[in-house]
């Protein structure tokens, strides 16, 4: 029979366990522009291959794929992938007649939920998220160029479609304005938020327009504007936006020759594609393409630390997502195909305050051949889960509150690492299985 000896030491960094697991998805194509979200443990990617298709990836246990009809929205005018509870998928994007359109997966396909007249030729853009209780909510902007311009966010409620004006934007006083909806994002705890460029100018002058980038967000039972940086430039290079906890959000922006999180200079160069999130202990992470087409990665506990993606030096573009435990998980395009990279203990070497107050809650016990995980007080031991990992920090199981039978793992050491549900607090344990 094995026996599995738990050491009491808690491990706060572990250098050698920190890794990358990356795979295939797809090497049929060469996507150039990827969406990647997880959902109850699946993985979602949606992407638009160079030969101008729309695909969405999704994975369990497999790999399985979709590819929408294209007569239904348009690749080459830009998509975004939303994905909820149970499944459930949007794509947003425009039409043939430039109309913002969204589609959901429905057990017969991919049909049309939301449509609306033409918003704006030049950015007819509209955005698609899912809110609590996985409730749709589409965000558009609508341009009046010589007064105010505004954000819509309609939201479905009784087989009704509501209509809450998210924001407004005035010029000065007969100035043109211009508004562009950048990106959205939603989360059940902090609602939506979206994040704009406003830009303005007074005719006929020939000066470039003045623009200002911002982000809206849910605070109580209305929307806050926070402005994120401006000035004389027509346009922006890259963004990207996600929901943090109530009455906040965070995002994204590299323009003239820099990547920032916010008003954090991150990156001082140029970069290709950026992504943001935020974990559940509130540090900030970031992925992107660095102008040498390496990928990247960043985390910021009390300063901001960097990892590369081994083996990835030819990549265009990545979206970044969080699995259940906090760490990274980045879809990327890269010689051709597209890749998924997901970290393991990346973030191991920068606790945030929370999880270093809560590590000597947790506690995980071996009888036998049976690991006991759970937290030390019995009124958590219902929350505790967590994941085992080998000394390569791979994934060799998942862990559940309770007991988990670890009898038929082959010797050697392992790594405990816990999750309490409550506070998403984290601590790694060494476990030695031996004979």
């Amino acid at each position: 029979m094995k026996h599995v000896a738990v050491s009491v030491l808690l491990l706060a960094a572990l250098a050698i366990a920190q890794s990358w697991q990356v795979e295939l998805v797809d090497t049929s194509c060469r996507p150039t522009d990827v969406f990647v979200k997880r959902d109850s443990g699946r993985t979602y990617v949606a992407y638009v291959t160079g030969e101008g298709s729309i695909r969405i990836a999704s994975k369990d246990a497999i790999w399985r794929y979709q590819t929408l009809d294209t007569s239904l929205v348009r690749p080459d005018a830009g998509i975004h992938f939303a994905a909820g509870p149970g499944g459930r998928m949007a794509v947003s994007g425009v039409d043939d007649s430039t109309r913002p359109v969204v589609l959901e997966r429905v057990d017969s396909g991919w049909v049309r939920v939301w449509t609306h007249t033409v918003l704006d030729p030049a950015a007819p853009l509209a955005r698609a998220v899912y809110g609590a209780d996985s409730i749709p909510i589409v965000i558009y902007a609508v341009n009046n160029y010589t007064s105010a311009s505004y954000v819509i966010a309609e939201t479905w409620v009784d087989s009704v479609w509501q209509v809450d004006t998210a924001a407004s934007f005035v010029p000065p006083h007969d100035y043109g304005c211009e508004l562009t909806l950048y990106d959205a994002d939603c989360s059940p705890d902090a609602g939506p938020c979206f994040m704009t460029r406003f830009a303005y100018w007074f005719p006929p002058s020939m000066l470039p327009p003045t623009y200002e980038v911002g982000k809206d967000f849910r605070a109580g039972s209305g929307w806050r504007y926070v402005g994120l940086g401006g000035g004389f430039q027509a346009a922006v290079d890259g963004y990207d936006i996600v929901a943090g906890g109530p009455d906040t959000a965070s995002a994204a922006v590299y323009s003239g020759g820099r990547l920032k999180f916010d008003q954090d200079s991150v990156w001082p160069a140029e970069v290709r594609d950026a992504a943001v999130q935020v974990d559940s202990a509130g540090r900030e992470q970031i992925a992107f393409v660095s102008p040498d087409s390496v990928l990247r990665f960043a985390y910021k506990d009390t300063r901001w630390h960097f990892r590369q993606v081994p083996g990835v030096t030819t990549a265009t573009c990545c979206d970044l997502a969080l699995d259940e435990t906090g760490q990274p998980v980045i879809a990327f395009e890269d010689t051709g195909g597209l890749w998924l990279a997901h970290g393991a203990d990346m973030l191991g070497a920068g606790e945030s305050p929370k999880s270093q107050a809560s590590r000597h809650k947790l506690a995980a016990t071996v009888v036998r051949g049976v690991l006991m995980l759970g937290a030390a007080d019995s009124r958590q031991q219902t929350e505790g889960r967590g994941a085992l990992l080998d000394a390569a920090g791979r994934r060799v199981m998942e862990l559940h509150a309770g007991a988990n039978d670890v009898s038929r793992l082959a010797r050697g050491v392992y790594f405990v690492r816990e999750v309490q549900a409550q506070a998403q607090a984290q601590a790694v344990r060494k476990v030695v299985v031996t004979q």
